[in-house]
């Protein structure tokens, strides 16, 4: 964020109300200037693409044909560090935004800024779009999307080559209008801005829900009417929506592409509610409203612009969210039946490119310990009931993976275990913090705090879960999951529940350790290659390696219950953990957000629930560590609400 105080331009955070003097405030647009509108060129609309306070300028002025009485220059969608807003340099052009432009106006700026201080040389405040500008006088008339919106609607008229256009403002509804526009404004448009600008995680989760109230308000007003406020105008033979409308469709938009992920607004998407979704789609049939809207500036625009939120600045490949075509019951109201095109796909590289030779590319480190238990007493660890611990963190995938081995098997009384705090000391690592539900204390090794204490006794370093350990000998057996996991099924057969599955049965043996190599490169490391990436390019390749493997995996199991067969093994357990998070998860969290599981992948939502329904799994699967060890240590620290999940 850049700022200014008293004529100076400031990078960062907008100062304490205490150090600065009060923002300079622009006046009204009197109605003296809103009745001498006919000068043509006269104002000038400086806008970005990304922000939805500058869209309503940018739609009122597509909708009414002003083009030819108002010039317009499109801002790069990235805002500068030290400048903010920023044009393109004189005679440039860019590549990757071709609707930006230099500063046409006069004023020959390349910086926002300069005409807030062109206007007020001792300007204090934000340095924001949309800006409307008047070049005959020098000066801006207003920066308040709400202001100029009223301005163009009600005092210019259209040129007489030009379509005509409706009242959008007309006189007998501007009480109503106003009423809701202001509830829209107040209830989503910024409601929806305090879940990411939340400073605790009280504070977001009641700006999260009023979001979700309000629309489903919205959707219940929008199944008994076309457009917010009914608007039948003489000369026009069915309803027409009004600024009610261009106040909220911005914010619709933008919904499942930034709000939904980026700022956490995450209990549903658009899509749940579908006179919402319909109505969106109904208003971006016009060709005049969707010809301001680039899915492109509002993504990159967006997920470089929080960095708390974001602190990578990774930005997200496209998501799979076509626009339906509206058909719901409000076709009785007017809509028409064609289909619209959905979000722009966004171009992208990397198929079969193996991401772990790119720059920034996560690399899972190998566990160092790694001593196997043998039944045939050939190893120092044999087995025995009692003698084994694990401890394990529930958020973890690679411990889940371990407990869930020990339920399904029945080793609970022969394999005793602890379960340490969601998140890791920031000096210590993973700790124990008994005032935790779900957590426990060390039982097995002394009552150690940290899980390096353990390691400590080994002259060791690290410091990973899950940990087996021998009680008996005070020795680390192993950190390494996959081969706990296989201890587990082979080498403790003995302590197993009477009726167990057989989790790796010799004739299926080759096709579990098959599947269990792609789903390990491609799902379950691969969600970590996507959401650690330290670049765009290995986050991109991760990303589609993870659903290509996604939609093979639903493949799979269009034929089977189970990924090998009709019964559960070892590859199912292998993969449970990253499906179980994905949803409620990684994709938020590993910005893996083409799709919901839960919403497009039937057979692997069933297959999840199947595995939810096995003896044991459901206790020891806790959705409430998974999201607080995910999210509570990282960005801001907030926890989502959402998904609301069906499980």
């Amino acid at each position: 964020m850049v700022y200014i105080v008293q004529g100076r331009t400031i990078p960062g955070e907008r100062p304490s109300k205490s150090k600065v003097p009060e923002p300079t405030a622009f006046p009204p647009i009197s109605d003296d200037r809103s009745e001498n509108t006919s000068e043509p060129g006269r104002y000038h609309l400086v806008v970005s693409l990304a922000c939805p306070w500058a869209s309503k300028a940018y739609l009122m002025r597509s909708l009414k044909g002003l083009q030819e009485l108002i010039s317009m220059d499109v801002v790069l969608p990235v805002r500068n560090p030290s400048t903010g807003w920023e044009l393109l340099p004189p005679g440039q052009h860019s590549q990757p935004y071709p609707e930006c432009s230099p500063d046409s106006s006069g004023l020959k700026a390349q910086y926002l800024d300069e005409f807030y201080l062109q206007a007020c040389p001792d300007y204090t405040g934000r340095i924001t779009v949309p800006l409307l500008w008047d070049k005959k006088d020098k000066t801006i008339v207003s920066n308040e999307s709400s202001e100029i919106l009223k301005f163009f609607a009600m005092s210019f008229q259209t040129p007489e080559a030009a379509r005509p256009v409706p009242d959008y403002y007309p006189v007998d509804k501007r009480a109503e209008i106003d009423r809701v526009s202001r509830w829209i404004i107040d209830d989503f448009g910024k409601r929806v801005y305090m879940c990411v600008f939340a400073k605790s995680q009280e504070d977001y989760e009641a700006a999260c829900r009023v979001v979700f109230k309000t629309m489903a308000e919205l959707d219940a007003m929008l199944a008994r009417s076309r457009y917010l406020v009914p608007n039948l105008q003489d000369g026009w033979a069915a309803p027409q929506p009004t600024l009610a409308d261009w106040h909220l469709l911005p914010v619709l938009v933008r919904f499942d592409r930034v709000y939904n992920n980026l700022f956490k607004a995450n209990l549903y998407y658009l899509s749940h509610f579908p006179n919402l979704q319909a109505y969106m789609v109904d208003l971006l049939q016009d060709p005049r409203v969707a010809s301001t809207v680039s899915f492109k500036h509002i993504r990159d625009g967006y997920w470089a612009s929080f960095p708390t939120a974001n602190p990578k600045h990774r930005v997200p490949l496209q998501h799979d969210l076509s626009l339906p075509l509206a058909d719901f019951s409000r076709t009785s109201m007017g809509l028409p039946e064609a289909s619209v095109e959905g979000p722009e796909a966004i171009p992208h590289s990397g198929h079969h490119i193996d991401s772990s030779s790119l720059t920034g590319a996560f690399k899972r480190r190998e566990s160092a310990h790694r001593h196997w238990i043998r039944a045939d007493g050939s190893t120092p660890f044999k087995p025995e009931a009692g003698r084994y611990h694990i401890y394990v963190t529930n958020n973890c995938p690679w411990c889940h993976r371990t407990s869930i081995t020990r339920a399904l098997l029945g080793l609970e009384d022969a394999v005793s275990m602890d379960v340490l705090f969601f998140a890791m000391d920031s000096d210590r690592g993973w700790q124990f913090k008994t005032d935790e539900p779900g957590c426990s204390v060390d039982t097995a090794a002394g009552g150690i705090q940290y899980i390096m204490e353990l390691y400590q006794r080994e002259s060791s370093k690290e410091r990973t879960v899950p940990v087996l350990y021998d009680k008996k000998l005070q020795k680390i057996v192993s950190n390494e999951s996959t081969d706990i996991v296989r201890m587990m099924i082979t080498e403790m057969r003995e302590f197993h529940r009477a009726g167990a599955p057989q989790l790796f049965p010799a004739s299926q043996a080759d096709a579990i350790e098959e599947i269990n190599d792609w789903v390990y490169d491609s799902v379950s490391n691969g969600a970590y290659k996507a959401g650690f990436a330290n670049s765009q390019a290995a986050y991109e390749v991760a990303y589609e390696h993870f659903f290509e493997a996604v939609d093979r995996l639903e493949l799979l199991l269009t034929r089977n219950k189970f990924l090998v067969g009709n019964q559960v093994t070892e590859a199912d357990i292998k993969l449970f953990p990253t499906i179980y998070r994905l949803d409620p998860v990684y994709h938020l969290r590993f910005l893996l957000n083409k799709l919901l599981i839960s919403e497009s992948r039937p057979h692997l939502q069933r297959w999840l629930l199947d595995m939810l329904a096995l003896e044991g799994v459901q206790a020891c699967s806790n959705l409430d560590h998974c999201k607080k060890g995910y999210f509570g240590r990282t960005g801001n620290n907030l926890v989502p609400l959402g998904p609301a999940l069906g499980w």
